[in-house]
């Protein structure tokens, strides 16, 4: 092999299986299977818990006075940053009022100051105490660390490999394959930041991207065993992942090929058109030879550090405030209003009619997970039945979209992706997912 060639290999190899190893490589825990990264997650996690509520609020308030400064005088920054710097700082108007609502509520949740329920265990606990500590320092990480995954023939690699079968089934390249297993293994979130980067980059069409981030944004192997144990019936656990497993693919074969995923533009970034030869696979000379390619051009270490700087900070700048908003409001909703109830009103004759006990009062967790993925299961522990809550928990993992957290990050990226489109897919997601998970549980009770 040419010492060039040898090179380019080397390149490819090392920072892929190390990006490989800490966030896909399974590691055997205590009940459960995890991988790396989350095990620095949850460490670090524990180890700051007392600081990182404090923490969060200090980056939602400063990062809404940045955009705000900006936005008021906009000729400090035009022509003297990088363009997505731009972007980041300056989202438009709506962004700016969601920055705006996100950093109100932080700190009525803090400091306790406003209406009491915004610093309940309800509202200001979740938003505090749950999501935030975990997206701080899971973006801290992965932010800087996705690059190994993303930048250096990893994605060309399987993508070739993966091309037909995820053609065939879900309509979009194998790399899609890396993004699912980095939620299913590690975390929803950093395959949803793999899918918005990867757009970014222009290796998905808008379309593709948004099919991606819908169908297999999945809770990682750790937080499916959470789920099931806050629902109770953590004892059915394997039956439980391999129905999910079941729903996850059946509902990717059947949302690919509706609306509204069809409806969104397949077409890159900036508006060409995919490759023809990116629709098949080559075999593994041409993944290995599309793998050192793209690492020859990987970042440098200068380059490393500014991409997971600027990753870092859209998150920190642009969705965390976007959750406390986004996902407060619907938090809010859940608590003082009858509205999921209502909303769930049509499913009570179909959770009765698929032999569920306990319909009426099973309906809202179902639909309660639009605010938030952990909301299904609390709401849903109330019911007596063993059957209906492994139902429950089985739609907390699969309907995706929660508003918290999934659901703010997507409407904050690039991807051409609105809030009408992520509300359809969530229903869609729960009527497919619903029978399936209810013929399982008459297999099981």
């Amino acid at each position: 092999m040419p010492q060039q060639q040898y090179k380019s290999v080397l390149k490819f190899l090392i920072p892929s299986l190390l990006g490989a190893a800490f966030f896909l490589l399974p590691v055997a825990g205590e009940n459960t299977v995890t991988i790396p990264l989350a095990i620095v997650v949850d460490y670090l996690r524990s180890a700051l818990s007392e600081w990182l509520p404090t923490v969060a609020v200090i980056v939602i308030l400063t990062g809404f006075v940045v955009t705000a400064i900006a936005a008021l005088f906009p000729k400090l920054w035009t022509g003297s940053i990088p363009d997505r710097w731009n972007r980041l700082l300056r989202p438009g108007l709506f962004w700016i009022l969601v920055r705006l609502v996100g950093a109100v509520i932080a700190l009525a949740a803090f400091t306790g100051l406003g209406p009491e329920i915004l610093s309940s265990a309800a509202v200001g606990g979740v938003l505090l105490n749950d999501l935030a500590p975990i997206l701080l320092v899971l973006f801290l990480i992965a932010g800087f660390l996705i690059v190994l995954l993303t930048d250096y023939g990893l994605m060309e690699f399987i993508g070739v490999l993966a091309a037909p079968l995820f053609r065939s089934l879900f309509k979009v390249p194998g790399r899609g394959a890396i993004d699912a297993t980095a939620s299913w293994m590690g975390s929803a979130t950093v395959g949803t930041l793999i899918t918005i980067e990867q757009y970014q980059a222009g290796k998905y069409t808008g379309r593709e991207a948004a099919t991606v981030a819908c169908n297999f944004s999945i809770a990682s192997i750790g937080f499916c065993y959470v789920l099931a144990a806050t629902a109770g019936v953590e004892q059915w656990f394997l039956p439980l992942y391999g129905t999910v497993f079941v729903c996850v693919v059946i509902s990717a074969i059947i949302l690919c090929r509706v609306p509204p995923l069809t409806m969104i533009p397949d077409t890159l970034i900036d508006g060409s058109e995919r490759p023809a030869d990116e629709h098949t696979s080559r075999g593994f000379r041409a993944a290995m030879s599309e793998a050192t390619q793209r690492a020859e051009t990987g970042p440098g270490v200068k380059a490393f550090f500014s991409q997971g700087l600027y990753s870092v900070a859209s998150i920190y700048i642009g969705l965390l405030p976007s959750v406390f908003a986004i996902g407060g409001l619907g938090l809010l909703l859940a608590e003082t209003t009858p509205i999921f109830e209502w909303l769930s009103a049509p499913l009570v004759p179909v959770l009765s009619g698929l032999g569920l006990p306990e319909a009426a009062q099973a309906a809202p967790a179902f639909i309660v997970g639009f605010a938030d993925q952990f909301l299904t299961v609390i709401v849903g522990s109330n019911v007596e039945s063993e059957q209906t809550r492994f139902v429950i928990a089985v739609a907390a993992i699969t309907q995706v979209l929660y508003f918290s957290e999934l659901g703010a990050l997507l409407l904050q990226s690039r991807i051409p992706i609105g809030f009408g489109h992520l509300t359809l897919v969530f229903v869609l997601r729960t009527l497919i997912t619903i029978p399936i998970a209810a013929a399982a549980s008459h297999l099981l009770f």
